[in-house]
C-alpha cells in the first residue's frame, strides 16, 4: 500500500484567499517551564488545504456535523481539468483534477489567473452522483468572483468541494481511495490531511 500526502502544510506565512486572517501557530506550553508540549493554533476554516460543505454558502444546508464520516473518503480517479467532460463518472465518489498551479504556492501568482472548469464540466459534476470534487487551485470560482457562481452550482447539489490540494501529477489517470476527513464540529469548512492511497 501507497500512501501520498495531498496537503500543504499549516505555518503562519502560509498563502491565504485575499481578506483572511493569517493564521497564528505557536507554542502555548513547554516541556521546559510546564512539563509537557502543547500549541495554540488560531486560523480560519478555509485556510490551507480543505474542504467546503454546502453551509459555506447555502443557509440551512448540511455543515461538517451533518454528514457521516464515510462521506469524507472514496473510490476516486485524477483527470486534467480539460479532461473532466469526457471522464467516466461511475464507480467513483470523488473526482480530482489537475492543473500543476500547486508550483505556484505560497507566491502571489498563486492567485492569478488560474484554471477554472468549463461550464460543461460544471454541470456534469453537479448532475453526477458524485460527493464531491478536489483540485489544487485556491477556488473552483476566480479570485474576482463576487457571486461564487461555482460554488453555488455544485454546493446545491450537496457536493463537497475541497480545495488547495497538491501532488496531484503523480495521481493522473489513476484510480484510488481519497480521504479527506476533517474535524468534528458544527462548521462549514475544516482544513483536512488529504490522502491517495494506491
Amino acid at each position: 500500500m501507497k500512501v501520498l500526502d495531498l496537503t500543504h502544510e499549516l505555518t503562519n506565512d502560509i498563502v491565504v484567499y485575499p481578506g483572511a486572517p493569517q493564521p497564528v501557530i505557536e507554542q502555548a506550553f513547554s516541556v521546559e517551564k510546564d512539563g509537557y508540549h502543547e500549541m495554540s493554533l488560531t486560523f480560519t476554516t478555509h485556510i490551507g488545504t480543505h474542504l467546503d460543505t454546502p453551509k459555506h454558502m447555502i443557509v440551512g444546508a448540511r455543515g461538517l456535523s451533518d454528514y457521516e464520516v464515510g462521506d469524507f473518503c472514496g473510490r476516486a480517479r485524477c483527470v486534467r481539468i480539460e479532461e473532466i467532460e469526457d471522464t467516466n463518472l461511475e464507480g467513483i465518489d470523488y473526482l480530482l483534477f489537475y492543473t500543476g498551479w500547486d508550483r505556484y504556492w505560497n507566491t502571489d501568482e498563486y492567485f492569478k489567473d488560474f484554471p477554472i472548469m468549463s461550464q460543461r464540466a460544471i454541470e456534469k459534476i453537479a448532475n453526477s452522483d458524485l460527493k464531491g470534487i478536489g483540485m489544487d487551485v485556491i477556488s473552483v470560482d476566480p479570485v474576482t468572483s463576487v457571486e461564487f457562481e461555482v460554488h453555488h452550482a455544485l454546493l446545491k447539489e450537496d457536493k463537497i468541494i475541497v480545495e488547495n490540494l497538491r501532488g496531484l501529477e503523480e495521481l493522473i489517470d489513476k484510480e484510488f481511495t481519497f480521504t479527506c476527513f476533517p474535524l468534528k464540529f458544527e462548521g462549514e469548512g475544516c482544513p483536512i490531511r488529504a490522502t491517495a492511497i494506491l
